[in-house]
């Protein structure tokens, strides 16, 4: 039994609206077409016709590296679906799996599951086995390439594995080059890696493996969803890889036992409902481990995230330390939960982003003994605009409220990026010896515990504005409603109207095979 990530209703949309096109459109190869693909009972050579019938699939699906005859000749077009059967395997010979075609806003090309089709006892994931051969071979998964509007679901990957220090790009999961790709319910895991046999430097890596690769051109990722995505290096790369590189959405995905979480860029970026770390130090000591770092963005919304033993490196970076991304970066972080950090919990570089804005709201900080919770990194390229902190809960043990919350006792515009506007509101403050007393322990991810602690009604009404991107503010990170008159509580939870506790944040694990 393995942990997965609980699939979002927008899956289950998203899903519906594939198989609803499928039933409204039957005369099916111009409009698309349901084919069956099965390891254990396939065959290539049966006609496309045939290929509908569950009685007689494919072996391979088209763009599999080893598909042939009828499989081989078969060309994807909008609405196709492609059924994997649960429970086969597809072993290392199949891969790279080439999906180049593309589907339309309305008809996806669409690779996936049909939970009610499988082998065995239960419905488990179609599982790809790389086999521990050495990437070379298997050196790319899935390359979505060239195409757009292509979803893939539902696949397990493990047995992955790199030798020595594989070029940029050759080490990949799932590489990403469209647009409008949506990867929904993907679980990798158990990936393993040889000692490089030479000497890894900061300009060549040895740590290289990314799940998920996207384009680093901040406008080539358009419309890029990835959902309810695992990454797991248990049992054997928990010193290694990268969940995901350069996409701009990430919501309802777990990493862990890794040494990279998420790393996003793009125009707009969203990070949301997703649980991060342990995150561990590399087998690479040139290698920059983050749980969460934007490499460049425009825009960036950072909330309902559960992120915690980041120990090492930054846990969450902003501001595109990498100079990707344009100036004037605006960073909305809310409903947040981060503790035992190797660094400060929020980070913000404003190296290649001069004239910036941060707007933090109902976020729980734990910092490590009278560490700050928020920092900036200024570095004399330019200055932010705004840096505003209303509502948060900070753990530390410091002594100066400002000084746990921001850059140092005197709010120094020199230390504190530089901003204009410097704002910290209604934040509240403890340390961990209180934070402890009232309940606030890593046992139930630092939330409230009675209408005594200090959090409850502590903080500003912030109903006007929660709209637009911010309309989630007004819902706690434990899914409470917070109320649209009156006081809010600090930090990322909300007591129930009656003061009863909040219940514990279980949507984001859940258990299946």
């Amino acid at each position: 039994m393995y942990h997965q990530e609980v699939s979002s209703l927008r899956s289950a949309f998203t899903m519906a609206a594939v198989l609803m096109t499928a039933t409204l459109l039957p005369f099916a190869h111009a409009w698309g077409a349901t084919y069956y693909v099965s390891s254990g009972i396939g065959s290539d050579s049966n006609t496309s016709t045939q290929a509908r019938s569950k009685t007689t699939p494919w072996a391979h699906a088209p763009g599999m590296a080893n598909c042939t005859s009828a499989c081989n000749s078969y060309t994807p077009v909008p609405g196709d679906q492609f059924i994997l059967r649960g429970g086969d395997t597809w072993s290392n010979a199949s891969f790279t799996w080439t999906i180049s075609w593309s589907g339309s806003s309305g008809s996806p090309i669409y690779f996936g599951v049909d939970q009610t089709w499988y082998t065995g006892a239960s419905w488990t994931r179609p599982l790809f086995d790389m086999q521990s051969t050495a990437a070379g071979v298997n050196n790319i998964v899935i390359n979505l390439n060239g195409g757009s509007y292509v979803t893939v679901d539902n696949f397990e990957v493990v047995n992955f594995r790199w030798t020595g220090i594989p070029a940029y790009g050759t080490a990949i999961g799932v590489r990403l080059n469209g647009t409008y790709f949506a990867l929904n319910n993907l679980y990798f895991h158990a990936w393993t890696h040889d000692n490089p046999g030479v000497a890894c430097t900061p300009s060549t890596l040895c740590d290289v493996f990314h799940i998920v690769n996207g384009s680093t051109a901040l406008t080539a990722n358009a419309g890029i969803v990835i959902n309810n995505l695992t990454c797991d290096g248990s049992p054997s790369g928990t010193d290694s890889g990268m969940c995901t590189y350069a996409v701009p959405t990430v919501i309802n995905s777990t990493a862990r036992n890794m040494s990279n979480g998420f790393l996003l860029n793009g125009m707009t970026v969203t990070i949301s409902g997703n649980a991060v770390g342990p995150i561990n130090q590399s087998y690479d000591s040139n290698d920059h481990e983050n749980c969460v770092e934007t490499t460049g963005a425009q825009t960036v919304y950072l909330y309902n995230n559960l992120i915690h033993d980041c120990n090492a490196g930054v846990t969450v970076s902003l501001g595109g330390g990498s100079g990707q991304g344009p100036v004037n970066e605006t960073d909305y972080v809310w409903n947040n939960v981060i503790w035992n950090s190797a660094n400060v919990p929020i980070y913000i570089d404003t190296t290649p982003e001069p004239a910036g804005s941060a707007f933090m709201y109902n976020n729980t900080f734990v910092a490590t003994g009278v560490g700050t919770c928020t920092k900036i990194a200024r570095r004399n390229l330019g200055n932010m605009v705004v840096m505003l902190e209303e509502n948060n809960l900070c753990i530390s043990d410091t002594s100066n409220v400002r000084d746990a919350m921001l850059c140092d006792s005197t709010l120094d515009s020199a230390d504190c990026g530089g901003a204009t506007t410097i704002a910290l509101t209604t934040n509240t403050v403890m340390s961990h010896s209180t934070a402890t007393s009232q309940g606030f322990i890593v046992g139930n991810q630092y939330a409230e515990t009675a209408t005594t602690n200090a959090t409850y009604q502590a903080d500003t009404n912030l109903t006007g504005i929660c709209s637009g991107p911010l309309v989630a503010l007004c819902t706690s990170f434990n899914a409470v409603s917070r109320p649209a008159s009156g006081a809010w509580d600090a930090g990322a939870y909300q007591m129930h109207s009656s003061g009863s506790l909040p219940q514990p944040p279980t949507r984001l694990s859940a258990l299946v095979q």
